[in-house]
């Protein structure tokens, strides 16, 4: 019989991290897989320019007893650029390959750490690639570690995460990440969860750690991480001494920097620092803890907590969607960024608030999270018939002009997003425009220059116009769309309009010496003869498409109002992604009420005040107020004095999402519209969250009745908020369909499709014929001149 054969990549065992947290999750799983899948022959690739511990290569061969052991010059980023070192790499894999025989078995390629320093692990060519995603903690926390870790080397190894054909997820959390942060789709068959469970062996003996040790402490296994909250869960269990007159000690597991160890003491002399410890000592600390504590703000998995539960411990730990996504029933949680939330619920697990209802999950939490389930989950993906995520083949050539993805502009957001289905489409170029004045601000990572070809917007004119099958416009009304205003001005093509006012950005681009102010004039004249009510700006761009897109039906007829018959509009709903799991708590005390986005007087922003001075909201409700401020900073410093206002500005783009996942309510009552598709609303909406919308104004006028609450006027946006904060069952049902219409009418394959059709569709128009002659002829200019006597001609 034929077997398969796994080639795994070992150079991850090959650096410190291989006896920790990551490697030793692996080292669990390929060990538990081995002994299922006797269908495979295992070769397991090291670098022979990285160390090779003896206790290292002990382990791995106990794991996988009759792998063939294969060591390699495979280069790393110690000596070398991440980037010549995974040339080289992909060279030589290639080279050993194509001197195996092909017996016709399949051939599977696992990288089981892709992010690894100093490591460089790329895909072969004619494997199947698959690989263990842990988590995408330095994308998320950005701002945090981009000084600490060679943060483009991070994100370059991105091409190899969205060139696998099968990603493993240690938690249905981070398979959503992947959707929302990344476009991916979890659909079980490319991205599937496997969850995982306490290390192996991990309880098997115990001993008291040699330190000296108080009768009662909580423990609390935690690492020198920001992410980890350290800081604010000593605050939290000091105040719960001085308010309980309690004695327990707080025992800290793992190393910290001793500058960073000593400002946590500073904090509470009631803390015993264990540095690390080993597996047995550790297992002793669990079985004689009263309570087990973890705080992060964010984790892929959280091994502490399942260990906690293998030792059939209290738990209170972070409400985050991946300790709820282990149980919503379970654990005693708590807001991790609010101090006496922590306080509290670590008193109510001390007394055992609730604790025989709670224990009595603990079975089906250790019946779930077992090796044996997630090599099963493996072995039955790597059994199962290949499907390529990235399906092979010569494909139209496309370009793309579109705010860069780092910056304020969520239509840059929303392309990168795009790029993982958009690229089974097309051959992809980037054509991306930054903000004009000041210095350009990241709210999030660029990872889409590492996956694709990008220049900068000003690189496109006629003559690179020539190069490509399809030229696809972003419009906008703001800063980061002026060169890409140009361009659609005289070279056809496909425009997506985001706004159906153009006003601001035309003044601005006259402002900064973009266009001439007689072309202005010249504009808002064609506005005033066409006697426009609804667009600005848009009669002349809109007219020079092969054709359009328009994200509501109000700014499809508001645009075809002001074209010619020769340019179809056709609709298209803004894509969103969908997690597959609830992020909402849905056992909290009190009501989470939103506004967030850009925040400016005409988002509702006056309405806070009065929800905030609302007595019966004042013990039902939190208020939360995030985005990027626009207002004056006196009203910003107004809203802070509301003590159940919370008020965060200036967000990255997890700890935007947190939020909206955090709300019940969102309010987004705008006064004024320009044709715009609400990207904040939908986002919410995925989530469960409620909108309160204006229902008299476009789009959100026809957003389905069942998935949001429509209010006519002030009155009846206070009187939806008081009835929605004491409704839940409501707020679920409403929440409900909100999900089920973003996943059916949102979908970004979709969307692609329908986009890749359209593009296709227009050649045979007179716009179509022009870009053609300018195709041929390189001179836009020119050929609009030629075009226009002819039309004159024939008239």
């Amino acid at each position: 019989m034929i077997k398969n054969k796994l080639f795994i990549d070992c150079q991850f065992f090959q650096t410190p991290a291989w006896d920790r947290g990551m490697g030793r999750y692996t080292m669990s799983l390929l060990k538990t897989l081995y002994g299922m899948s006797k269908d495979a022959e295992y070769v397991m690739i090291f670098s022979s320019h990285l160390p090779q511990d003896p206790e290292m290569m002990q382990a791995v061969r106990g794991v996988v007893p009759d792998a063939e052991i294969l060591s390699l010059q495979l280069l790393s980023t110690a000596k070398h650029s991440y980037a010549q070192a995974a040339e080289h790499n992909k060279d030589v894999l290639n080279t050993y390959l194509s001197k195996l025989n092909d017996d016709g078995s399949r051939r599977m390629f696992m990288i089981p750490c892709l992010f690894q320093e100093p490591t460089a692990s790329v895909f072969p060519d004619g494997v199947e690639k698959t690989l263990l995603y842990y988590d995408a903690i330095p994308l998320l926390y950005f701002q945090r570690y981009r000084g600490a870790i060679k943060y483009d080397n991070y994100l370059e190894r991105h091409r190899s995460l969205f060139e696998a054909d099968k990603i493993f997820t240690i938690s249905q959390t981070i398979a959503d990440d992947l959707a929302i942060y990344y476009g991916m789709k979890t659909d079980n068959v490319h991205i599937i969860n496997i969850d995982g469970a306490c290390i192996e062996g991990m309880f098997d003996t115990f001993k008291k750690p040699e330190i000296a040790l108080p009768k009662k402490y909580i423990l609390f296994p935690t690492s020198d991480d920001i992410r980890k909250n350290n800081q604010l869960a000593i605050r939290a269990f000091d105040q719960l001494r001085t308010l309980t007159g309690t004695d327990y000690k707080l025992i800290v597991t793992s190393r910290f920097d001793e500058s960073r160890r000593k400002a946590l003491e500073a904090i509470s002399k009631n803390v015993i620092f264990t540095g690390n410890v080993s597996d047995a000592e550790l297992a002793w600390l669990y079985k004689h803890a009263e309570v087990v504590l973890f705080t992060s703000e964010y984790e892929g998995l959280g091994l502490p907590v399942l260990e906690a539960v293998r030792m059939g411990k209290k738990v209170a730990c972070s409400s985050i969607p991946v300790f709820r996504e282990i149980s919503e029933e379970a654990f005693y949680f708590f807001d991790p960024l609010d101090a006496s939330d922590i306080t509290h619920k670590l008193y109510k697990a001390l007394h055992g608030d609730g604790w025989a209802e709670k224990e009595k999950l603990y079975k089906h939490i250790n019946k779930r999270y077992t090796w044996e389930r997630s090599a099963e989950l493996v072995h039955a993906a790597l059994s199962a018939p290949f499907e390529p995520r990235v399906a092979p083949g010569k494909k139209p050539k496309l370009a793309v002009l579109a705010p860069v993805p780092d910056g304020y502009s969520a239509i840059g957001k929303v392309v990168q997003e795009l790029h993982t289905v958009t690229a089974r489409y097309f051959d992809v170029h980037y054509y991306l425009e930054n903000r004009k004045e000041n210095t350009p601000v990241s709210v999030r990572p660029n990872y889409l220059e590492f996956l694709a070809p990008c220049f900068p917007v000003e690189d496109f004119n006629a003559q690179t116009y020539r190069d490509y099958d399809f030229v696809l416009y972003h419009i906008g009304n703001s800063e980061y769309h002026f060169h890409t205003i140009l361009n659609a001005l005289h070279l056809p093509g496909v425009a997506v309009f985001h706004d159906t006012v153009l006003r601001e950005a035309f003044g601005e681009m006259v402002r900064l010496g973009f266009m001439h102010e007689p072309r202005l004039w010249a504009e808002a004249k064609l506005d005033e003869l066409m006697d426009t009510q609804r667009t600005a700006f848009m009669t002349s761009i809109a007219n020079n498409q092969l054709a359009g897109i328009a994200h509501s039906d109000y700014a499809k007829k508001a645009i075809q109002a002001v074209i010619s018959q020769k340019v179809t509009i056709h609709r298209g709903e803004l894509p969103t992604a969908l997690p597959a799991q609830n992020v909402q708590s849905q056992h909290r005390e009190r009501v989470h009420i939103g506004l967030a986005g850009i925040l400016g007087g005409t988002k509702g922003l006056e309405i806070i005040k009065e929800l905030a001075m609302d007595e019966t909201l004042a013990e039902r409700a939190i208020l939360h107020v995030f985005g990027f401020s626009i207002v004056e900073p006196e009203a910003i410093e107004e809203i802070k004095e509301f003590k159940n206002v919370r008020l965060t500005t200036n967000l990255s783009d997890l700890e935007y999402q947190m939020h909206l996942g955090n709300l019940d309510v969102l309010v987004n009552y705008r006064t004024q519209y320009r044709g715009e598709t609400s990207l904040t609303v939908l986002e919410a909406m995925r989530y469960g969250c409620v909108a309160i919308v204006n229902g008299s104004l476009g789009w959100f006028s026809e957003l389905p009745d069942e998935t949001v609450v429509k209010v006519k006027d002030h009155t009846g946006l206070l009187e939806a908020v008081r009835t929605l904060a004491e409704d839940r069952d409501l707020r679920a049902k409403i929440g409900t369909a909100a999900k089920v219409y973003i996943g059916a009418s949102h979908d970004p394959d979709t969307y692609i499709a329908h986009l890749a059709h359209i593009l296709s569709a227009p050649k045979h128009t007179p716009n179509g014929a022009r870009a053609e002659a300018i195709k041929e002829s390189g001179n836009a200019a020119e050929v609009l001149e030629q075009y226009k006597r002819i039309e004159k001609a024939e008239a």
